[in-house]
């Protein structure tokens, strides 16, 4: 090692040992060693590095951390930034994993950026909603494309309670839809393929796998009301398929799965038939306000390009 490299090595032990998740007996160096190996795909795959940045041991927020200083994000705006890190490697894993993956790439953004006064939070609520609005843009054949004032609204007061900057918005906007978003995605479909695995998605992006039936939380059961606007391919749904119908849902994990009734909802069978499941995740849930002909009525829009409407009582 040289003096430079043997500086270097000490400088990020450093920072380790000053990041706040440090706790006494963590292996330090192993962390620093690993994050540059993960970063550099030394004995890794693209497919390998989310999941080391995911768990929440404290050895391996280490390596989080450390894996975040490669990447230089400052004068960057969001969706550069967001390019950048998507592009390094493979996000896979549950929802909630990559929601710490992305939680991490939040607190980098922000210690990059310091002028833009937004704290980790704030800029998580951001990367959903790009990644939102990057899907509703770009999406194959859908109908009415979100604009730049329905995207500033649906923002109102997503800011630990206050709005984001409107000049930040609209450029974020304009870029997402000069240029959309992309992520690797090769490497972990035919990573799969040799490995013999068939992942389970709810159509085609890679943030939307099915939760582990095993470990899912469920959260909320109740009887809904459903109408299908524009179907998860984009295209609007055909008339006959357009009506409402009433539903026994269950949401659990970033999944709400809809059923005839509460009987017809088995745990052991519930992958069994993914037809009315629908993926919440970077989903966006607002009221529905042009829809007069009912009460007590929202609107749902996924990331698979999806519309719906729903009545609660």
């Amino acid at each position: 090692m040289t003096v430079d490299e043997e500086a270097l090595y000490e400088q990020d032990v450093d920072s380790l040992r000053s990041f706040k998740y440090s706790p006494k007996g963590v292996d330090a160096p192993s962390a620093v060693r690993l994050a540059k190996r993960l970063y550099y795909l030394e004995g890794f795959k693209k497919t390998d590095v989310a999941r080391h940045l995911s768990r929440k041991n404290d050895y391996n927020q280490l390596v989080a951390h450390q894996f975040l200083k490669f990447f230089s994000f400052c004068g960057d705006t969001l969706d550069v930034a967001l390019r950048k890190f998507l592009m390094q490697f493979t996000l896979t894993g549950e929802s909630q994993e990559r929601e710490r993956v992305l939680s991490h790439f939040s607190r980098r953004y922000v210690e990059c950026n310091p002028e833009v006064t937004l704290t980790d939070d704030a800029v998580h609520g951001l990367v959903c909603a790009v990644m939102l609005l990057n899907t509703d843009l770009h999406g194959q054949n859908i109908g009415k494309k979100m604009t730049m004032s329905e995207f500033v609204e649906n923002l109102s007061g997503m800011n630990e309670g206050w709005d984001y900057q409107r000049d930040m918005l609209k450029q974020l906007y304009h870029n997402v839809k000069a240029a959309p978003l992309q992520w690797a995605t090769e490497e972990a479909e035919e990573t799969a393929e040799e490995d013999g695995m068939q992942a389970t998605f709810l159509g085609h992006n890679p943030f939307l796998s099915v939760p582990d039936n095993a470990t899912a939380t469920e959260f909320k059961t109740g009887f809904v009301m459903r109408k299908c606007c524009v179907d998860p391919n984009g295209r609007r749904t055909k008339f006959g398929k357009r009506g409402w119908r009433m539903f026994h849902a269950a949401l659990r994990d970033m999944v709400l799965y809809l059923n005839k009734d509460e009987h017809s909802f088995k745990k052991t069978t519930i992958y069994e038939n993914l037809n009315n499941a629908i993926r919440i995740h970077h989903a966006l849930a607002t009221r529905a306000d042009d829809y007069t002909k009912k009460q007590h009525v929202f609107r749902l829009q996924t990331a698979e390009w999806a519309e719906y409407l729903f009545q609660t009582g």
